[in-house]
């Protein structure tokens, strides 16, 4: 597992293998899930040398150019969808990924740390997140932050498609209007005494769905 490990390091960041990979049975070829960036140029093969001291040409086969540029234009609105507001109501970098941390397996506690630890970096004051699939927000959200407030749109069908929460020392915020995809109220800056509107909106796949919008 080692020497798979290395030969995928060179396209990107090893992840994960299957089962029968991890434990060599029922193979045809190996299987190694790895994180590569959708930006810049692909390899078009790797070399090894095998257990024989072999040097190993292996041809990369990736899928077609414009179906990367399609993921990549997802992953973009996604990202410029997403929204992080300070203590200071500052907008923080809404574009840059490093400034966006993935909320999905809110359940874990290894990422309600993650969150707790991304929050305090970014001093951040009102938060949303979205399709965190989340078991029980209460309990979840008391994990993360036990001083901050919440509230969310989930339904015992829904789980947390959009969560809202603000630290009472720097935000209030009141709900003005909810729906399945989209949460609107008024927030109040303490630090600054300034009101403002403002909407989370994370609409349905299915474009008929959309019409409520």
């Amino acid at each position: 597992m080692h020497s798979l490990s290395k030969i995928g390091s060179i396209l990107g960041i090893p992840l994960k293998t299957d089962k029968y990979t991890k434990e060599k049975s029922m193979l045809r070829y190996a299987r190694l899930l790895v994180e590569m960036q959708l930006e810049g140029q692909f390899l078009e093969y790797i070399e090894f040398a095998n257990d024989k001291n072999v040097l190993i040409r292996q041809k990369v086969v990736c899928h077609s150019s414009a179906l990367i540029a399609k993921c990549l234009a997802i992953y973009k609105r996604t990202v410029e969808n997403r929204l992080l507001i300070g203590k200071d109501g500052e907008l923080k970098h809404r574009y840059h990924p490093r400034n966006i941390i993935n909320s999905q397996g809110m359940n874990s506690p290894n990422k309600q740390e993650d969150i707790k630890i991304f929050l305090q970096q970014h001093q951040a004051g009102l938060v949303r997140f979205l399709e965190t699939k989340a078991h029980n927000i209460a309990n979840v959200m008391g994990k993360i932050y036990s001083n901050w407030e919440w509230l969310h749109n989930a339904t015992d069908t829904e789980r947390g498609r959009i969560i809202i929460s603000w630290h009472p020392r720097r935000y209030q915020f009141f709900l003005l209007h909810m729906h399945d995809q989209v949460i609107h109220g008024k927030a109040f800056q303490l630090s600054t005494n300034k009101w403002f509107e403002i909407t989370f909106v994370y609409g349905r796949n299915v474009k008929d769905q959309k019409l409520p919008l």
